[in-house]
């Protein structure tokens, strides 16, 4: 694209302000923003205009969402178990943010949260895929989806540490798309003088660039008949989660999700509900009052299940829906953007959802989990949601499966199990049991026990 035609696609929408800074450019400057303006899709930035416009328009009428079951099925855990040897299972794990809110500089994976070792939730994630190979007997094949904010930090982090000891064939990487910011009276801005506003178009772009990427194909060939989706800022998620699988299979579900109870109408989690009898997950941001505090006689909430973006989906599901080039609804956010003209300059961010998908699925359920196995977001430097509370969750949870696996109480003080023990060869966990914690307080290291 050149100057005059930046100039003709800009005026078209009256959004010609862009170029307010031309003359002030370098040469790469003005090539960078030359290509994001051809970049621009000018229908999604009047379906961006028009959601801003029909935000206070929203009437919602929600049922509660009950089609779950609570986890602790023997029969679930060793059907999923055999399909995951039989390689029938991948894992999605969605890694596009960056750290600025923990003020790290780069992905949010990168953050160093293990108590002991300190290991990078990308570390964490690697090694639980290791792990879950080990005891598959075979390598497990995982995708990580960044964006391009952060894709060729991440490629190289893992380059740097030799992928985790995974095999590089195991992993994928792709990036997301990107969708501009706007101002409050619903303009395009930029962030530098020569650099549009814009961030990632949110996780419900996953499958649909997983299936364009050729992912999907890909891990058909291969016998992958089911895609677990984790998000990369919860160290708790189990990317190869065998009850889970072994649910969604019994069931021949198209999606099943993980869920846990609220822990009260203020929690900033989406909500999982039935609307015209579809299941649905509604943001906090978005869900009316009335429903967001209603309880029932007992006081229990009437609507009870958090949405921790934890889901079983099927890539024949995920190929329907992706053929038909069935279009995502955006959500709106109105939050802190990068700004030229003012720093602390509030403006409207564009997500897809992934729960979206859920009203287009004929058979939806749920295994209800409790938070303490399942859910430990990293979010804020502190307070919720914070590497301390981050910590002090995975601290309990190898509290829990210390005493599980070895039939004593728990050391009091602070130590960290190896991923090996969430996926216990017999062998390994019988070779640990007879060793004292090490003086460090890190019990097992990863690779004892190559495939």
């Amino acid at each position: 694209m050149n100057y005059d035609r930046a100039i003709a696609k800009l005026n078209s929408i009256q959004q010609l302000h862009l170029l307010n800074y031309w003359h002030e450019l370098n040469e790469a400057e003005k090539n960078l923003l030359l290509q994001q303006i051809e970049n621009l899709d000018i229908d999604a930035f009047h379906e961006q205009q028009a959601v801003i416009n029909a935000r206070f328009l929203c009437d919602i009428s929600v049922d509660p969402f009950l089609d779950y079951q609570k986890v602790g099925s023997l029969e679930d855990a060793l059907l999923g178990k055999e399909a995951i040897e039989q390689g029938r299972l991948g894992c999605l794990i969605v890694a596009g943010g960056q750290g600025t809110r923990l003020h790290l500089e780069g992905p949010k994976g990168l953050y160093p949260i293990s108590l002991i070792r300190h290991k990078s939730l990308f570390q964490l994630f690697s090694e639980k895929i290791v792990a879950a190979s080990k005891l598959a007997l075979h390598p497990l094949q995982a995708a990580i989806m960044t964006s391009p904010l952060n894709h060729e930090r991440t490629l190289a982090y893992f380059k740097t540490h030799a992928y985790f000891q995974l095999r590089k064939e195991q992993l994928d990487f792709f990036a997301q798309p990107m969708l501009p910011f706007l101002d409050e009276a619903g303009n395009l801005f930029l962030e530098k003088k020569g650099l549009l506003a814009e961030g990632p178009n949110g996780n419900g772009a996953c499958l649909h660039q997983f299936w364009e990427e050729g992912l999907l194909a890909k891990w058909k060939k291969m016998g992958i008949e089911h895609l677990n989706f984790v998000m990369i800022d919860n160290p708790l998620a189990d990317p190869f989660d065998a009850e889970l699988l072994g649910m969604h299979i019994r069931n021949q579900n198209d999606i099943t999700i993980k869920c846990t109870l609220r822990a009260d109408p203020e929690e900033k989690v989406g909500v999982i509900v039935k609307q015209q009898q579809k299941v649905q997950v509604i943001e906090y941001t978005e869900f009316p009052e009335s429903e967001r505090y209603a309880r029932l006689s007992d006081g229990s909430l009437k609507h009870p299940c958090a949405n921790i973006s934890l889901f079983c989906i099927s890539l024949s599901f995920i190929e329907k829906i992706c053929d038909k080039k069935i279009k995502m609804p955006l959500h709106a956010l109105y939050k802190k953007t990068p700004s030229l003209i003012d720093s602390s300059q509030k403006g409207w961010k564009f997500e897809h959802f992934i729960f979206d998908i859920f009203p287009l699925a004929d058979k939806v359920q749920a295994l209800l989990c409790p938070r303490e196995r399942c859910f430990a977001p990293l979010k804020n430097l502190s307070g919720q949601d914070s590497p301390a509370s981050v910590q002090d969750a995975l601290q309990a949870r190898d509290r829990q499966l210390y005493e599980e696996l070895f039939s004593k109480k728990a050391p009091l003080v602070p130590f960290e199990l190896a991923q090996d023990f969430y996926y216990p060869v017999p062998s390994y966990v019988d070779q640990w049991k007879k060793h004292a914690l090490p003086p460090e307080g890190y019990f097992g290291d990863i690779g004892c026990l190559d495939i």
